[in-house]
């Protein structure tokens, strides 16, 4: 089997896990507590990849339920059966932070279940109640997706998922109705947070005649984005985008890797948001807690990507905002307000629950589909696991010795089929770092 067939073969499935303890993997900064919305113009928070998935859908017992086995099995969505104590925390953290905005960069229902749609609009509505304004954009599993089904019983049951208009319908509240302008070819809107800054709304999403995991911006939305921007520009208006996907590559060789992360021909589409005056994107979908920068003459523009909720370690991001500088950090649920099966807190269920997970997936993946002898599988598996550990929780950072780990375990496989550069690639971190960080607006 050639490297890049073996590449493709990991790729295609991949899932990852996390744990909350602080251990070479993870560079977490303390929190900043004295970030207040009174210090600055503006405090943002965002979510994203909330995958909903209410205990109505779920069987009351998953290990009867051989589908739910499967889509736990395959599925990047880990900690599916915790997604709403998960969502309720972190909505309850939001309340005590009182941002003036919570920005949502898709993938709210777990697979585009119609249910679970409303049941997170009934959690965005209480939190625009309590004086935080809403704003989202859909995910690649929000709309038509194929995938919607209720797991309640033995088998998976099909279950009403939304269309297009019926996505702007049920979130109307959070953006769309009070849009400045909307996009004819897409989702897209523009929102006035204020009388000079704008949230660009981005939609990239494939979801005509159903949802795909990958992204493509219209050439009809190209062309509106820059008839806003030129607006934007010409009336000195600052704007911000949001939208699910990545626009650039989080790890070396992503695209390849994992198609479907970053929206098709990124590399263009980052040079145009960044010459139409763009110079922050926030995003979602990977999974990933990352922040990347493409830097183009003088200017720079920065993806920041936001992890997801569901997956360890369940961050999201705290943001102020004022005329030269956004300061960004990170914040993460570390404990429910529920009862966790057989653990004491939400951080050990979690990782013991997601290791055997991961172990299981790839021990069978590389056995059975890669042809990897069971022996030589088992001295990979931890090296995949920690380097894949390590991208998803972000500023990742090899411990000591594990370089010259990696170069023994490659003398173990056949020159050009090693796994060694796959597990090297997740480990490449771009500038800036990940969880803490001021960038420079002007």
């Amino acid at each position: 089997m050639k490297t890049k067939n073996l590449v493709y073969l990991l790729a295609s499935m991949m899932i990852f896990i996390a744990g909350c303890d602080d251990n070479y993997l993870y560079n977490v900064p303390e929190p900043d507590l004295q970030l207040k919305s009174s210090d600055a113009k503006l405090k943002i928070a965002v979510i994203s990849d909330i995958h909903y998935m209410d205990h109505a859908l779920l069987p009351e017992s998953p290990e009867q339920n051989p589908a739910f086995q499967t889509l736990l099995f395959s599925s990047y969505n880990m900690l599916i059966e915790m997604s709403e104590p998960i969502f309720a925390k972190t909505m309850s953290e939001l309340e005590n932070e009182k941002p003036d905005i919570l920005l949502v960069t898709g993938d709210m229902a777990n697979n585009g279940e119609r249910f679970n749609h409303e049941k997170v609009i009934e959690k965005l509505n209480d939190i625009e109640a309590s004086g935080i304004s809403v704003l989202v954009i859909p995910g690649n599993n929000d709309i038509n997706s194929p995938d919607a089904m209720s797991y309640a019983g033995t088998v998976a049951t099909p279950v009403p998922n939304i269309s297009p208009s019926e996505f702007v319908s049920l979130y109307g509240n959070f953006g769309y109705d009070d849009a400045l302008y909307r996009d004819d070819h897409s989702l897209s809107y523009v929102y006035p947070l204020n009388e000079n800054t704008w949230i660009l709304g981005i939609d990239a999403c494939i979801y005509t005649p159903v949802s795909k995991r990958s992204a493509t911006l219209l050439p009809g939305t190209l062309e509106w984005i820059s008839e806003v921007m030129a607006e934007a520009n010409g009336n000195n208006i600052r704007v911000f985008a949001m939208m699910h996907h990545a626009i650039t590559e989080q790890y070396s060789g992503q695209s390849y890797l994992n198609k479907g992360d970053v929206v098709n021909n990124y590399t263009a589409v980052s040079e145009f948001l960044l010459t139409s005056g763009i110079r922050i994107v926030f995003s979602g979908h990977t999974h990933a807690h990352d922040i990347t920068r493409v830097d183009m003459s003088d200017q720079s523009l920065y993806d920041v990507g936001t992890g997801s909720l569901i997956t360890p370690l369940s961050p999201y991001r705290i943001m102020i905002l004022d005329d030269n500088f956004i300061k960004i950090e990170t914040r993460r649920i570390t404990a429910l307000e529920t009862a966790i099966p057989g653990a004491e807190d939400f951080c050990g269920y979690s990782d013991i629950y997601l290791t055997g997970h991961l172990d299981l997936f790839f021990k069978m993946y590389m056995v059975n589909f890669m042809q990897i002898p069971p022996d030589l599988a088992d001295l990979a598996l931890p090296h995949l696991r920690n380097a894949i550990k390590a991208q998803f929780a972000g500023d990742e950072k090899m411990a000591p010795g594990e370089r010259l780990a990696l170069e023994e375990l490659d003398t173990h496989f056949p020159a050009g089929n090693s796994i060694v550069p796959i597990i090297q690639s997740f480990w490449t971190d771009f500038a800036p770092g990940d969880e803490k960080i001021h960038i420079k607006l002007k």
